[in-house]
């Protein structure tokens, strides 16, 4: 505790890395026995810590303390590693059950707590924390969470409410169930909330030293969600939550079998007629001059060798939607811009994707001003090619600097393990590991890595995509594609998609394992039933419930004109967001609206309260079609009710949709005489 002390008094931006209270109940207990810590599961066979301490280090974020239960092993496992003394890293166990327990044990020894960045060793992120520090002393916040588009499996998803740079709505959601009082609460309190449903976990945010007090004097508190959700709820002090939110660049290509034009994704096509489109040469242009070219030696090229290029380290190359582009000479044959033997010509589906988890580390950095073609096969840009645009592919490049992950379920773990394998965010070879005492690099042959390469030479395996550890031992007669194999593996046997730990023997073929034990084999996809949750699932609503509950809730505020409408029309594409809610999701909810706000001791007065609202249909009931179906659903919505009053509220109900022009008058006449004559 006194070196923690120490830490904290002499250096700014120290970091507390939780090395245990993961909050995921999916990971099975017999892994994390068999590894004393989620922290230390390999990936690629290098200990997920090693990762993040890697990260933190490259962002010059030394000063580390790792805390949690029973770290004696992580401890040693960092010790050991080639960058432990690059760093400044203590080690603060605590018999506690939650990071609460952590917070409040730092404050009763009189921690001098300044601004600590707080992360779970269960999240990978290379996102840039030094700016959580700056965004959070800019702003005097109380905490500033980083926040990411979620990516797990997980049944748990995080409901966060934005206004402007701050936090004020939280709720994490079982099985995608939600609490719609709550989002009415907190529109009525903010008025505006930006709300976004699957974002990751409030488990890396800065803290400043208050936070300490706040968890002493709130000892249900036991993670940085239930001080998030506490204060959100009772807020004496007005404490305000920050957040930066992990944002993704892109550009698109058009290629055809020679040439790629690339640009800013914007609004312009690149005839200038079209969304999603060119608008000249983008940041790292085609040349290959500047960080992001297509081709030569620039970082995150096309034909780059280093991580991070389209076509670099990661396997397979370009993607389409089954994850390889194809020549036309070997359909099984992914087409790589590295090699100059390929054939000249390639085919493709009309639009390529890339994976969303496929991300450049790199950033173009200086404009082209060139407008010409690049030839992919030839350093030297040729003259224009004429090529009708509908010869063209449309490619679609994510140019993110970030790659995060949180380690939630064993498919998070397994994608984790694959992403480090495509070399999309992080270079294997940076990360060298002791065996039998010397330190060794991991060597790169023919799609594979090795520890010790000549241990394999002579070996006749199958072993595709697949990650394995140190001294395994596996029969039958195959070869190796797209593997990391540790030292002391005797590899005779057919492996497909695995991950494999340490010491085992195999005997049998494996397809989409994770084997880490002798005794234990789980598939990749497993999840643990969370019977305790169960309890937590809040009665889900529907679009409906939640529009015609939301007007009614602001009717009273509108007519007052407490409220402005263009506010409520925006909540109002939230929940159709929130429920992908079509036109006519919307014009039957508004038609129930409608019917339900009308008194029978004031009809006039009720419908003129429902005209206020007319401004959400707007853009929606714009064809005669969509117009007839809400004067069809208004009278529907009656069909208990009395003749006479039927009439009455349809009539004056047609009669307010015309004058505000939200129907024409061909069909205000139309539907008028029908019910007049007892026709609809």
């Amino acid at each position: 505790m006194n070196e923690a002390k120490i830490l904290l008094r002499e250096n700014e931006n120290a970091v507390l890395l939780v090395c245990d209270f993961y909050e995921t109940k999916q990971i099975p207990v017999e892994m994390t026995t068999e590894k004393n810590n989620l922290s230390l599961f390999p990936v690629a066979n290098i200990p997920l810590i090693e990762y993040i301490l890697s990260s933190l280090l490259k962002q010059n974020l030394k000063n580390i303390i790792i805390t949690g239960k029973c770290i004696e092993r992580v401890k040693e496992v960092v010790q050991g590693m080639n960058i432990f003394n690059c760093m400044n890293i203590i080690f603060m166990e605590i018999e506690g059950k939650n990071l609460g327990d952590v917070l409040r044990i730092m404050k009763d020894n009189d921690l001098d707590v300044k601004d600590l960045l707080i992360m779970y060793a269960n999240h990978y992120t290379n996102y840039d924390l030094n700016s959580i520090f700056i965004k959070h002393r800019l702003n005097n916040f109380l905490m500033t969470l980083f926040l990411h588009k979620g990516n797990s499996n997980s049944k748990i998803n995080h409901f966060y409410g934005f206004k402007k740079d701050q936090i004020v709505f939280y709720e994490k959601c079982i099985n995608g169930k939600y609490n719609i009082q709550h989002i009415k609460d907190s529109l009525d309190t903010n008025k505006t909330v930006n709300f976004h449903f699957n974002l990751s976990s409030p488990t890396i945010g800065v803290i400043s030293g208050d936070v300490l007090r706040v968890f002493g004097e709130n000892f249900d508190y036991a993670t940085l969600g239930d001080l998030l959700e506490g204060l959100l709820a009772f807020n004496p002090f007005n404490h305000q939550i920050g957040f930066i939110k992990e944002e993704e660049k892109e550009i698109v290509c058009y290629c055809n079998e020679m040439v790629c034009y690339c640009g800013d994704y914007n609004e312009r096509g690149l005839d200038g007629s079209y969304q999603g489109g060119l608008d000249g040469i983008p940041q790292g242009g085609l040349d290959g001059s500047s960080q992001g070219g297509l081709y030569g030696s620039s970082q995150g090229g096309l034909d780059h060798s280093s991580q991070g290029g389209l076509d670099g380290s990661f396997q397979g190359g370009l993607f389409n939607n089954e994850d390889s582009l194809y020549n036309d000479r070997d359909p099984n044959t992914p087409y790589n811009l590295n090699n100059h033997n390929t054939p000249n010509t390639f085919s493709t589906p009309s639009i390529i994707n890339t994976p969303s988890n496929i991300n450049s580390p790199y950033t173009p950095s200086t404009p082209n001003p060139s407008n010409t073609p690049y030839d992919l096969n030839n350093h030297n840009t040729p003259s224009t090619i004429n090529t009708p645009l509908s010869n063209w592919n449309l490619l679609r490049l994510s140019l993110s600097n970030w790659y995060s992950r949180e380690i939630i379920t064993l498919f998070d773990y397994f994608i984790f393990n694959e992403d480090v394998k495509s070399g999309s965010f992080v270079d294997i070879s940076d990360y060298p590991r002791k065996v039998d005492g010397e330190l060794k690099k991991l060597t790169f042959h023919q799609g594979n890595y090795f520890y010790d390469l000549f241990l394999f030479m002579d070996n006749n395996v199958v072993v595709n995509n697949t990650v394995l550890g140190t001294k395994n031992r596996l029969n039958n007669d195959s070869k190796l594609e797209n593997c990391f194999v540790g030292d002391g593996c005797t590899i005779n046997g057919n492996i497909t998609k695995c991950i494999v730990w340490d010491d085992i023997h195999i005997n049998q073929d494996l397809d989409g394992y994770i084997v880490f034990s002798k005794e234990h084999k789980i598939p990749f996809t497993h999840l643990e039933i969370e019977m305790d949750l169960e309890e937590e699932i809040i009665d889900s609503t529907n679009f409906f419930d939640d529009l015609v509950g939301y007007l009614k809730d602001c009717l009273d505020s509108v007519r007052k004109d407490k409220i402005q409408i263009e506010e409520v029309i925006k909540q109002v594409n939230m929940l159709r967001i929130i429920w992908n809610a079509s036109d006519l999701d919307l014009i039957e909810a508004f038609s129930v609206f409608l019917t339900d706000i009308v008194s029978p001791e004031d009809v006039e007065d009720s419908a003129i309260n429902g005209s206020f609202f007319f401004p959400i249909l707007e853009n929606t009931v714009n064809t005669p079609k969509k117009q007839q179906e809400l004067l069809v659903l208004i009278w529907n919505q009656m069909k208990d009710l009395e003749l006479d009053f039927k009439k009455n509220v349809f009539c004056i109900y047609a009669y307010q949709l015309f004058e505000d022009g939200v129907i024409s008058r061909s069909v205000y006449k139309e539907y008028n005489m029908l019910v007049l004559k007892n026709l609809l």
